[in-house]
């Protein structure tokens, strides 16, 4: 008699580099579980999705991948500095109606691939297109918890907490700020989900309110303390699995001296200066170095000491065995 086969998940994602990993790796542990998971990202996530156990098919309307070299130039474009030419690279990727695209797709590939509930990036769209089928869903957060909350700061902006009267002051208006420019967004919002038959938003952080679950993918002893929580919000720890592409990457131990991994992006963030001058600072101690370059920048262009061995993906777990903490809170993408 073959074991009972559990649930039928949907997994919606787009590739924004760290956030493919946890997601995937939460597929896999799922499928391990006797659960069937179907993912719905770009195309450039397909082999990942597959190495995990997963059906696989890609965005049609919405907005999307095709190849690693487009997601580096939009990258790329939108970091240079040139605000126009930001623009116009995020205008060209997005298109229009993209809310409305993401919605129409999730909802189609629900219709395709019948299933009994939903895993989704905080997307508007694809939060929309869920609820829309009226079938449970839970939103992944592979950070820490995004609503900007009164009195803490304000995340992405790298700052810390503190007691002095400016700090309060500013982790008093900043959050305030943010949540009145998240409201502008409100309007456009509410006609795609009254397309869809929901109520109207007054402010886009109540997609996630209507989520049966907020699933934080970190400890809490890595996010601010003092916030009150909805009651859907769970922190569920991080998820460690390496990514299908590092989990085979060749590499090797070399000597006994300490070990030291390097990790920056897997995905495009103008990082290769910088990780040549990782490598000629380590270079220049008495250790053993595996410094990994991520799926966007070719190891060739890292000049690496006699004592590194650069790679572009190395498998995480292997390397750091049993000294990697369970509250590891980054996303393993290199």
């Amino acid at each position: 008699m073959s074991p009972t086969v559990g649930r039928r998940y949907l997994l919606s994602l787009v590739d924004a580099g760290g956030t493919v990993p946890p997601a995937l790796g939460l597929a896999a542990e799922l499928i391990r579980r006797r659960h069937r998971v179907h993912v719905l990202s770009d195309p450039i996530v397909g082999p990942a999705a597959e190495s995990a156990g997963c059906t696989f098919s890609s965005w049609r309307e919405a907005p999307h991948f095709d190849s690693r070299e487009e997601q580096t130039a939009l990258i790329a474009a939108i970091e240079s500095g040139h605000p126009y030419r930001a623009f116009r690279a995020a205008k060209d990727y997005a298109g229009k109606n993209m809310t409305s695209r993401f919605a129409q797709d999730l909802v189609g590939t629900v219709q395709d691939f019948p299933v009994d509930a939903i895993l989704s990036d905080g997307w508007a769209g694809m939060l929309i297109g869920a609820q829309a089928t009226g079938l449970p869903t839970a939103v992944l957060v592979a950070n820490i918890y995004p609503r900007p909350t009164v009195g803490l700061p304000l995340l992405g902006t790298g700052w810390s907490p503190g007691s002095g009267t400016l700090v309060k002051a500013r982790d008093r208006m900043a959050p305030t700020i943010a949540m009145w420019l998240l409201a502008r967004a409100a309007r456009r919002l509410s006609a795609v989900a009254a397309h869809y038959g929901q109520p109207p938003l007054d402010n886009p952080v109540q997609l996630l309110d209507r989520c049966q679950r907020v699933l934080v993918m970190t400890s809490p002893s890595f996010d601010f303390d003092g916030q009150q929580l909805p009651a859907n919000v769970r922190y569920v720890g991080p998820q460690l699995d390496d990514p299908g592409w590092a989990r085979e990457a060749e590499w090797s131990r070399q000597g006994s001296q300490p070990l030291v991994l390097v990790a920056l992006s897997s995905v495009y963030q103008d990082q290769t200066e910088l990780l040549r001058r990782i490598a000629r600072g380590l270079g220049r101690l008495p250790i053993s170095v595996v410094l990994t370059t991520g799926q966007a920048v070719e190891p060739s262009r890292i000049q690496a000491p006699p004592n590194t061995q650069v790679v572009r993906a190395a498998p995480h777990r292997r390397i750091l065995g049993k000294r990697l903490p369970w509250s590891h809170t980054r996303a393993m993408g290199s």
